[in-house]
């Protein structure tokens, strides 16, 4: 009898995971559709100490549908001077000493 039980609650965990994974995926679709909003950056200054140190951006943006979503890695990155910083993913490590900016993209929408 303890097998068919066992047998049973994993038969209920498989079927909750596939229903996660499709309402994801419909999720993820209605967030395409929607258009963005707004993006939001924090902190709006950053300061690295030395020459390799490295902050990690985390860049999110408002749907008109009014959801938060992380658009980090989707994000274009354009630094003013690439001898200062360099940035993958939202990842910013210092290349040398000195001052620079750097502006955020996405949709028509900068930072």
């Amino acid at each position: 009898m303890k097998s068919q039980r066992a047998c049973i609650a994993l038969l209920l965990n498989v079927l909750t995971l596939t229903f996660l994974c499709v309402s994801d995926k419909a999720l993820r679709a209605e967030n395409e559709r929607a258009t963005l909003a707004s993006l939001q950056v924090p902190p709006a200054t950053i300061q690295l100490s030395s020459r390799r140190s490295a902050v990690q951006l985390v860049v999110s943006g408002t749907l008109a549908n009014g959801r938060q979503v992380d658009l980090t890695r989707e994000v274009r990155y354009h630094v003013q001077d690439s001898s200062v910083i360099q940035v993958r993913h939202g990842r910013v490590t210092a290349n040398a000493n000195g001052d620079t900016q750097l502006l955020i993209t996405a949709d028509g929408h900068a930072t």
